[in-house]
């Protein structure tokens, strides 16, 4: 199966956290965390997708893209703010 895109959104405060986290403490700066509620959704995204992750609200723009290079499962509460999806 080829590549697929990918449009994740967020909320501006939980993008800001995986950015900051991933640039600030320890983590590579060209790398970040995402998640998803539905195991589904985790399940059909695949490593080399394109990414491109869009905040919800304020801005309502996409703020950064990528490409999915690794997968991990982990159900730690990771944002600040728990969104509707």
């Amino acid at each position: 199966m080829g590549k697929s895109w990918w449009i994740l959104q967020g909320h501006p405060a939980n993008i800001a956290k995986s950015l900051l986290d991933h640039k600030c403490c320890g983590g590579s700066e060209d790398h970040i965390l995402w998640g998803f509620k539905n195991d589904k959704d985790y399940e059909r995204i695949q490593t080399g997708d394109e990414i491109f992750l869009y905040a919800t609200e304020t801005v309502g723009t996409i703020v950064a893209m990528g490409r999915v290079v690794e997968k991990f499962e982990d159900k730690k509460i990771y944002w600040p703010i728990e969104e509707p999806w």
